[in-house]
């Protein structure tokens, strides 16, 4: 059975870029809830169709997992709920679950994410930062393992 990749962390810490790259190099199948986003409205940064959009993806988790693909979900996932929902789906189909928490300092995320052409407000990451220090991520969540990257 396949392995299952979920990236966590802040706009700005690094994760779509060393993500993509890792599924690139390891010929892995690369969901990223902002491509779906922009797939679905033409914008990445639309927030109107987040149900849609998830939907979606937890589909094509589904069609990789059962086709024996290894599979990297490229998301924020700062809420501890979120990142329940998403470990207990793929343990279904996946013999690994590995989480990439990519921690880096919150001003440096708000500073990489200025330079962007799409940028998220700087309210919304310290509204997710807060929730990763209420809950950081932790191996009990149901990873096999949980690797932590400092990105800044």
């Amino acid at each position: 059975m396949p392995t299952a990749i979920i990236g966590i962390g802040l706009p700005g810490s690094g994760k779509t870029t060393k993500l993509r790259a890792l599924g690139n190099r390891k010929n892995m199948v690369y969901l990223s809830a902002d491509d779906v986003r922009y797939e679905l409205t033409g914008n990445e940064s639309d927030q109107s169709m987040n149900k849609d959009v998830w939907d979606l993806i937890y589909i094509r988790i589904d069609n990789a997992l059962l086709d024996n693909c290894d599979v990297i979900i490229d998301a924020t996932n700062c809420k501890y709920e979120d990142r329940l929902r998403l470990v207990e789906y793929c343990s279904i189909n996946a013999t690994m679950i590995i989480g990439n928490y990519f921690i880096a300092n919150v001003e440096t995320c708000k500073k990489r994410n200025s330079k962007r052409d799409r940028s998220v407000p700087d309210y919304a990451i310290d509204r997710m930062a807060n929730w990763l220090i209420e809950n950081p991520p932790l191996k009990e969540e149901g990873y096999d393992l949980l690797v932590r990257y400092k990105t800044d």
